[in-house]
């Protein structure tokens, strides 16, 4: 199983990570190996998780810190973290 965040992340959250201007709460996509179930959802928000919203197995939410990243990416269960960009109005 892979529990290494940089594993666990897409390209695009690797660099911002690696770029290290982010602080504080962190949005973040998560999808995991199936719909969590109860004790799944608590050891995530024990992880510094928040959960926002859910469909399935992909889920939207808050890491209370940026520290925290890690401690989800070791739940066996997650399979891929993409932080959240920001988005830019067209001209």
């Amino acid at each position: 199983m892979i529990t290494d965040l940089k594993h666990k992340l897409n390209a695009r959250s690797k660099y911002q990570l690696e770029r290290g201007n982010l602080s504080g709460d962190v949005e973040v996509l998560i999808r995991t190996q199936r719909p969590p179930n109860h004790d799944q959802q608590k050891q995530m928000r024990e992880a510094g998780y928040r959960q926002r919203t859910r469909v399935g197995n992909v889920l939207s939410g808050v890491v209370i810190d940026v520290c925290h990243l890690e401690n989800l990416a070791k739940l066996p269960f997650v399979r891929k973290i993409e932080l959240s960009t920001p988005m830019f109005q067209e001209s």
